[in-house]
């Protein structure tokens, strides 16, 4: 009796050990995406602002026809997700740069984001 526990005990140790590792890897590699997904989010409300800044007057704190002036908002500039920052690279088109600050907690696959935003559109790139 003693031999065939000891038996099911040594079978059954690895078998949870792996499964535990492949759940691990499961849940980080959903981590990674939802915190894509995340900073995407942010960057659109970005984007959002930066377009309703450039079609404002000046009077009403806007650009007035011109993202000269435009910077991101303290509540958008680092959160959970990363960090953002906008550049005027034109009177009429802006790029917001974000980092991952997600791979500096842990060690996964780092991203790269670029979003420009013209005065009728916005692109977005996403680059691994």
């Amino acid at each position: 009796m003693g031999q065939s526990r000891s038996l099911v005990i040594a079978i059954s140790v690895p078998i949870v050990g792996i499964a535990i590792l492949a759940a691990v890897g499961f849940f980080r590699s959903g981590d990674v995406e939802a915190n894509k997904k995340a900073m995407i989010n942010d960057v659109n409300q970005i984007a959002h602002l930066a377009v309703r800044y450039y079609s404002r007057p000046i009077g009403l704190c806007g650009g007035g026809h011109n993202y000269t002036g435009f910077v991101v908002l303290t509540k958008f500039e680092t959160d959970l997700n990363g960090t953002y920052t906008a550049m005027v690279l034109g009177p009429t088109i802006l790029r917001i740069t974000p980092k991952d600050l997600s791979v500096l907690r842990r060690h996964s696959t780092q991203f790269k984001m670029c979003v420009w935003v013209g005065v009728e559109e916005v692109a977005l790139g996403v680059f691994f």
